[in-house]
């Protein structure tokens, strides 16, 4: 938490518009720290509470060839509140080079093998 604090302290008094941080600042007081003053993006870590959410949904917006996004809301077991959470998937038969992660917890689900997922 102090190694984010410091960073947007060495900025001084330029603005922020985003702070894009990875999914080792997944964490509750980083986000509770970001909400007091800044907009953000943290990547999810993709325990088995986030993977069974992924599994559950249904509905997927087309954005590209092989790219698909969904929206939900989502309250950690140990969180205050819920956030909500955008979740990206690429084919990776149409992108071989996709991102993201593979959903260890379905490893035998054929649908969740052709697909790369972000959070």
């Amino acid at each position: 938490m102090s190694f984010l604090a410091d960073t947007l302290y060495i900025f001084g008094h330029k603005k922020v518009g985003l702070v894009r941080l990875d999914s080792g600042f997944c964490q509750k007081n980083v986000f509770d720290y970001l909400e007091q003053q800044l907009n953000y993006i943290v990547a999810a870590r993709f325990l088995h509470p986030i993977q069974r959410l992924i599994d559950k949904q249904q509905s997927w917006i087309v954005i590209d060839d092989g790219i698909e996004i969904c929206s939900k809301t989502y309250q950690a077991e140990s969180g205050d509140k819920a956030r909500r959470i955008v979740i990206v998937r690429q084919k990776i038969k149409k992108r071989p080079n996709a991102s993201g992660k593979t959903l260890n917890l379905f490893p035998e689900d054929e649908l969740h093998r052709n697909y790369r997922y972000s959070a």
